[in-house]
């Protein structure tokens, strides 16, 4: 009994300074949603309609560190996908390479968990649907293969007559 205890203990330990060091620093992070909701417009047609967007973004770098691939699953709307990539040059993407190259899988792809809640005050409020959750690991029809980073989530609000924090 003193054994399982013992291992449990441990266990234990060994998740609280895993956690503990990825937390070490955040500035990337930070500075990366800063850039991505400085650079992004969410489009109108989606936000007059409390359309929110829950997706996956596939980012891939080259050896120098410079975007080289950048896709969204099949959950994202195309509006949202034009905006992004129209904007592309303004998003600071070399502070997802950072924190990929601080742990060493900068050459795999890093996936960003994106969701973007919408609210129109007085007339409605966004929803995620099963659609979203079941297509965001989706690329084309096809779910994920090959070696991936999973990045942290991004979560944006935004809205017509209402203030976010």
């Amino acid at each position: 009994m003193k054994t399982i205890y013992s291992l449990l203990i441990c266990i234990c330990c060994f998740t609280v300074s895993v956690f503990s060091q990825d937390s070490l620093s955040t500035r990337p992070l930070t500075e990366f949603e800063k850039s991505f909701s400085g650079a992004i417009d969410y489009p109108d047609q989606l936000l007059e309609r409390c359309i929110p967007t829950f997706t996956v973004m596939k980012v891939k770098f080259n050896k120098k560190g410079e975007l080289e691939s950048l896709d969204f699953s099949d959950s994202a709307f195309p509006q949202f996908v034009q905006e992004v990539l129209a904007k592309k040059n303004k998003i600071e993407f070399h502070y997802l390479y950072e924190d990929a190259l601080k742990l060493g899988m900068q050459d795999n792809w890093i996936l960003v968990p994106i969701q973007i809640n919408t609210k129109i005050a007085g007339r409605c409020e966004s929803t995620i649907i099963p659609y979203d959750l079941e297509n965001s690991l989706l690329f084309a029809g096809k779910p994920l293969i090959g070696r991936h980073y999973l990045y942290h989530k991004f979560v944006a609000n935004v809205g017509i007559g209402v203030l976010y924090n």
